[in-house]
């Protein structure tokens, strides 16, 4: 009895968790939506100028919406770094000095990266709080990889170039015959 009781209240709340799960890799951040716009909006000018299939998705990838696709690469880079900088913030046991006496650093770590821009965010320290090592190293790290890494196109937005490539392809061909 006890189990079939734990499996009807077990059984709802995996749903919710699966189906809250999938919509929320459903809501992509706006700067994915921006890159994936700028790929469907220029594919057709593209594929009418260059003839060669690899060429266009290059061209429409590095040029066409070279900003756009950085700042996906961005975003990506910055959610790595924010995930590995606070799993080390985890990892580090804290040290108390003593009873009364505050921490002599914070390894309180609460960085997000900003969904339109793919910068980095992290909350400035109040007057008072001790220093925050992870928060330091961060903000010194945020611009130096992004620039070593920008030239890593994100897969997603790879793939989709060139399937709208493709398909362009398919319709102008099909279109003169």
């Amino acid at each position: 009895m006890a189990i079939n009781m734990i499996r009807a209240l077990v059984a709802p709340a995996l749903l919710f968790a699966m189906l809250a799960s999938a919509a929320s890799a459903q809501e992509r951040p706006s700067i994915y939506l921006k890159a994936e716009e700028c790929l469907r909006s220029n594919v057709d000018r593209v594929v009418t100028d260059e003839p060669n299939m690899q060429s266009a998705a290059d061209f429409l990838i590095t040029y066409v919406c070279a900003d756009q696709v950085y700042r996906v690469t961005k975003y990506e880079l910055n959610q790595t770094y924010v995930r590995m900088f606070s799993s080390m913030a985890t990892a580090i046991p804290q040290v108390s000095p003593g009873p009364g006496k505050p921490p002599p650093i914070s390894l309180k770590f609460d960085a997000k990266v900003d969904p339109e821009t793919g910068d980095i965010i992290v909350p400035p320290e109040k007057p008072g709080d001790p220093p925050n090592p992870m928060a330091n190293l961060l903000r010194m790290q945020m611009g130096t990889a992004v620039l070593q890494f920008s030239q890593v196109m994100p897969v997603e937005l790879r793939k989709l170039a060139g399937e709208l490539v493709l398909a362009t392809r398919e319709r102008q061909l099909a279109k003169a015959h």
